[in-house]
């Protein structure tokens, strides 16, 4: 990388697949799948992967060394935290430094990247700088869609003569689409993280004004609104600036906090993305169909897949 013209500092992207996914109450899924991929280099190459697997064909065995590993007891679930773990050892010692971590916005990965470098810093084991950990930020602007679209029955002033859920629906998919594209075209030129940072508070506290006819801070705040096309809104519900009351905007915009406040930006800071993780999920339960289950070969169809994918067919 260094001869390439990286840094030896890079930032990963790290997502697990499972052959049925992990539902409330109910676990079909004994297999999963992670890896650790870059985002710095162009070919988004695989630094790391690890395989969770709780069967085993021999009838008398210690599962000392064998296909099984993971805990049948276990619940495949957490196999999240195992295998990131699994994967930032085979990292850590490496000549490449790990800058950050972007995985979803799920609970269950911060914790475990918090809980790795607890560990070595108490083992002093940690020679290298600890990782910041991004979160994938059309997840949180998911979770901003459904916070706007629960606070219907908080909203009085909607306009009797439309349908509360429709308008409430049509408001959410307007806010998340603008705020993507308000962070993308901010991150595009913004050299700097506080930068970046300031102009996002700034740019999303001004929406619910830009939206409301209101475009006096348009032009030092948005990358969006033009400020001199005040008569086209097609884009809002039912093509109409919101007629929303004072304290409906400030409960919306409050709903906007939730998911994108100093530490919701910070988390988004630098808009990563797990595509590649998720490019290279596809790939290996193509090989390995989650429709069966895969008791010796689960690990060498994983590296196949792999090698295939970044090497070539013939290769794998």
């Amino acid at each position: 990388m260094k001869k390439a013209g990286f840094e030896p500092a890079v930032d990963i992207q790290f997502d697990v697949a499972y052959t049925c996914r992990p539902q409330g109450g109910c676990e079909k899924s004994t297999q999963s799948f992670g890896a650790l991929v870059d985002h710095n280099t162009g070919q988004k190459l695989p630094l790391a992967i690890a395989m969770a697997n709780k069967h085993c064909r021999k009838r008398y065995c210690r599962h000392g060394n064998c296909s099984k590993t993971f805990a049948a007891e276990a619940p495949i679930a957490s196999s999240e935290r195992v295998l990131l773990h699994r994967s930032l050892y085979k990292v850590k010692d490496g000549p490449l430094a790990v800058k950050s971590i972007t995985t979803d916005s799920g609970t269950q990965s911060a914790k475990a990247i918090r809980d790795f470098y607890e560990l070595k810093k108490q083992t002093n084991q940690l020679k290298k700088q600890t990782a910041t950990h991004c979160k994938w930020y059309v997840h949180k602007l998911r979770a901003l869609e459904r916070h706007v679209r629960a606070a219907k029955s908080d909203i009085k002033s909607i306009p009797k003569k439309y349908s509360k859920d429709e308008y409430m629906r049509k408001l959410a998919s307007c806010l998340r689409c603008r705020v993507r594209i308000e962070l993308e075209r901010l991150r595009k030129q913004s050299c700097g993280d506080e930068h970046f940072l300031r102009s996002a508070k700034f740019a999303i506290e001004n929406i619910m004004h830009c939206f409301s006819r209101d475009h006096k801070m348009c032009k030092e705040r948005s990358r969006v609104c033009t400020y001199r096309v005040i008569s086209s809104y097609k884009h809002l519900p039912y093509g109409e600036p919101l007629a929303l009351q004072e304290s409906d905007k400030k409960i919306v915009l409050g709903n906007i906090h939730k998911t994108f406040d100093a530490t919701g930006l910070k988390e988004v800071a630098k808009l990563f993305n797990t595509n590649a993780c998720e490019s290279l999920n596809a790939s290996v339960f193509h090989y390995a169909l989650k429709t069966s289950f895969y008791a010796r070969n689960f690990a060498a169809l994983c590296h196949s897949a792999v090698h295939g994918r970044f090497l070539g067919p013939s290769k794998s």
